[in-house]
């Protein structure tokens, strides 16, 4: 079964227009430190469209504090709703 895609190309555009330089590798070299660039490219394309069996919520707090948005926001909850 397919998980639901977190929003990180959308958290990533939130973050460059507040002028923060940020990257999908940028945040793969944090998420996977110990792998290759070619692994760690692989692992974020999973990750970014959604085909990634397992998220570490070690990961969503990575990509949560680099691109400066809530945990909610990438994994689409609206408490509003």
């Amino acid at each position: 079964m397919k998980m639901g895609v977190l929003k990180i190309k959308e958290a990533i555009e939130m973050a460059k227009s507040k002028g923060v330089k940020i990257t999908q590798m940028r945040i793969a070299r944090k998420i996977w430190p110990d792998s290759t660039p070619a692994a760690q490219r692989v692992n974020m394309y999973n990750l970014v469209n959604g085909e990634t069996a397992r998220v570490s919520p070690d990961w969503i707090k990575i990509i949560s504090e680099e691109c400066g948005v809530t945990a909610d926001f990438l994994l689409g909850i609206n408490k509003d709703e």
